[in-house]
């Protein structure tokens, strides 16, 4: 497997384990509450639940948005650029984190009374807030971090800073509750996310860290990386009205009875953020082609993304259909005829799983290539417009589980319906990356860092460039820096087997390559020193002498150097010297 399907597969595994843990945590605070305490408590939680959303909302642009701009700058050899958007994103949770808390701290608790409801309930949601508000100030800088140690290919600290802080959060808010009521619930929250931080923190002290830690801010690049965020943001406000539409359809419809299956809808339809792992996975690895401008890049990643996102819509389809009988029982239900009607509801919308996965790519790759509308428009159709239109329609015609129905197949209609209408103005070759036609060609070679893998890519190079008439004293300096450069990468690494893969870009007067592996830290520097071995000593000669420029910069955790040969100053000088 090349280097970087090998590295989006391993950021897949950490993708689907940090959605799950996500969805995990925005649950468990009430089940804990109503496992220890009661429906009252659970009434409490919720009530303060609207506040905690709108730190995960800020927390998710920071948490999106950062990543990619940190991992376009990194893939174009950038870097302070990359460190000012870093610093943006910390400065900005921080300071989001800390305005939410102080409005919670003086109107916290108007906003709780303005509901007029019970003492008791009152009571809980004060004893919760009085703890959540601080985790609030905390919460954006840990999603923060997390997204941004992930892109910088420290995938396994992220999950696991994921997993203890989820873990953490379970068992110490359930032994806090136990001694200090509802409010150890929100203090068990906020010791686990401290927690969850300070495993992030081990990243700066990690050799192939890239991150820069600073204060800065930039409302220009905040706006920027608010814009990524921005589907993510649509998507729910968009349930929040389906789901608010839903309440009411089934209540005047169907009667009371059935409004409990409202509760059933939004409990499926939220798992679908259980899907998001295949988009985080392909963000990184994907953010580096398109800096590039590689288009072969970022059509291997996108195939081994969709691929994934089909795999797992499948597998949570099976799930849902094998665990659907379980819904009602943590929802609470007890009628025998809406229990029988939640099961058979869940499992017909179960089909619509894989449509939706891909759907969840689709948005992350549009955001990715900054077309923002057309992820709000792909997110409005299948969480609201199309979805509540034909509830509507099918619940009027055949009656409840059309609701269901409508609901499910919103998805498969937006995904064909999306198809039909890029390839009827684009034409069917632009469905679905719609790619733009590359000015300049480029090549893409994926190798082990061996002898006889190294001189078969070189000549493979060498042909490429003759078939394109590159001048032929370019083609062999550019030769010569490679093989040099490889093999010398190889004597470093042994006996460890290194994957490599090479970029080749042509531009008007240059040649291009952007040499990427796995192998421990090798910088090439723009000065010669004797400490070095024979080889690096001629390789460091050689790019100063013939290299228009070179650079070194980690990204994702990879190695990765930059040499730039100018081939028409290479044919002036064959030309004077003929002469």
């Amino acid at each position: 497997m090349d280097i970087m399907k090998k590295k989006f597969y391993s950021m897949l595994v950490g993708g689907i384990l940090s959605s799950v843990v996500v969805f995990f945590i925005l649950m468990m605070d009430a089940v804990i509450a109503g496992v220890l305490f009661g429906e009252k408590a659970v009434a409490g939680v919720n009530l303060v639940v609207p506040s905690y959303s709108m730190a995960v909302s800020i927390a998710t642009l920071l948490s999106i948005g950062s990543p990619i701009l940190y991992s376009e700058a990194i893939g174009s050899f950038k870097k302070e650029k990359a460190d000012r958007i870093f610093q943006t994103g910390l400065t900005a949770a921080i300071g989001c984190g800390t305005i939410i808390f102080l409005v919670l701290l003086f109107l916290g608790d108007y906003y709780l009374s303005s509901f007029n409801t019970t003492p008791e309930i009152l009571e809980n949601a004060k004893a919760y807030m009085f703890w959540i508000r601080i985790d609030i100030i905390v919460m954006p800088l840990y999603t923060f971090l997390t997204g941004m140690i992930y892109a910088d290919g420290n995938e396994t600290l992220s999950l696991l800073a994921d997993i203890i802080g989820s873990i953490g959060s379970v068992l110490l808010s359930v032994i806090l509750g136990r001694i200090m009521g509802v409010s150890g619930i929100g203090l068990g929250s906020l010791l686990a996310s401290l927690i969850s931080i300070s495993i992030c923190l081990l990243h700066f002290v990690n050799k192939r860290n890239s991150l820069k830690l600073g204060v800065c801010f930039s409302g220009k690049t905040v706006i920027q990386i608010a814009y990524y965020g921005i589907v993510d943001a649509a998507s729910s406000l968009f349930l929040s009205i389906l789901f608010a539409f839903l309440n009411r359809y089934l209540l005047t419809r169907f009667g009371s009875d059935m409004l409990i299956l409202s509760s059933v809808l939004i409990f499926i339809v939220e798992m679908q953020f259980l899907l998001d792992g295949v988009g985080t996975a392909m963000t990184p690895p994907m953010s580096i082609y398109m800096s590039l401008g590689s288009n072969e890049g970022v059509m291997k990643i996108w195939k081994e993304a969709r691929k994934s996102a089909i795999l797992l819509g499948l597998f949570f389809t099976v799930l849902l259909e094998i665990l659907a009988p379980l819904i009602p029982e943590i929802l609470g239900i007890s009628d025998r005829n809406v229990v029988d009607i939640a099961v058979m509801g869940a499992r017909i919308f179960a089909i619509s799983i894989p449509f939706e996965s891909l759907l969840y790519l689709l948005t992350s790759y549009n955001v990715m290539t900054k077309n923002f509308a057309f992820g709000v428009v792909i997110t409005a159709l299948y969480d609201l417009i199309l979805a509540a239109l034909l509830a509507l329609i099918l619940g009027n015609t055949i009656g409840i589980y059309g609701v269901f129905i409508g609901v499910g197949i919103a998805p498969i209609l937006t995904w064909f319906g999306m198809r039909f209408y890029i390839e009827l103005k684009e034409g069917k070759a632009a469905w679905p990356l719609r790619l733009k036609k590359q000015d300049h060609p480029s090549f893409l070679f994926d190798f082990v860092m061996e002898p006889k893998s190294i001189i078969d890519t070189q000549t493979t190079i060498e042909e490429t460039l003759k078939s394109i008439s590159i001048p032929s004293p370019a083609i062999k300096k550019f030769a010569f820096l490679f093989e040099e450069l490889c093999m010398e990468t190889y004597d470093k690494n042994k006996p460890k087997n290194v994957n490599s893969e090479c970029i080749l870009l042509i531009g008007d007067d240059s040649l291009h390559l952007f040499e990427m592996d796995d192998g421990i830290k090798f910088e090439l520097v723009d000065k010669v020193e004797t400490s070095r071995s024979f080889r690096e000593y001629v390789l460091s000669l050689a790019i100063i002498n013939w290299s228009e420029s070179s650079q070194y910069l980690t990204a994702i955790s990879f190695n990765r150097n930059w040499l730039e040969i100018n081939f028409n100053e290479e044919a002036k000088k064959a030309s004077a010297e003929n002469k």
